[in-house]
């Protein structure tokens, strides 16, 4: 039996490598898809504050991409394919720096919203 328990010093790499390797793909597939959907409509629509709409949506999909190439990279690396695994672990790079600059964008602008409104 595997225990499902995450130390409590566990790294953000560590905690989203084991929701990798125990979520559905179905889930990684949902999370892009979504994630697409409301960064396409908020850069179509342009509502107030599409940009944080598009980041919350670009680091949607971008945990889902994470997800599947780090299941992937591992997968490949088990069946000895060296060229496959890189290309899965460049893939999960990309994914982490969108991800990370979309939680970033996502961050600031709540910052700038609460600013705003002590300033005011």
């Amino acid at each position: 039996m595997v225990s499902d328990h995450v130390p409590e010093r566990a790294t953000l790499a560590a905690v989203l490598h084991r929701y990798a390797q125990h979520a559905p793909p179905r889930q990684f597939g949902a999370e892009v898809g979504i994630g697409l959907v409301l960064a396409s409509v908020a850069v179509w629509l342009r509502p107030d504050r599409w940009i944080v709409l598009m980041a919350v949506g670009c680091g949607l999909a971008m945990l889902g991409t994470w997800a599947w190439a780090d299941r992937a990279a591992e997968r490949a690396a088990d069946e000895k394919r060296a060229a496959t695994s890189r290309a899965w672990r460049f893939v999960r790079a990309i994914a982490t720096v969108v991800g990370a600059s979309a939680v970033m964008v996502t961050a600031f602008a709540g910052l700038a919203t609460m600013l705003g409104t002590w300033i005011s």
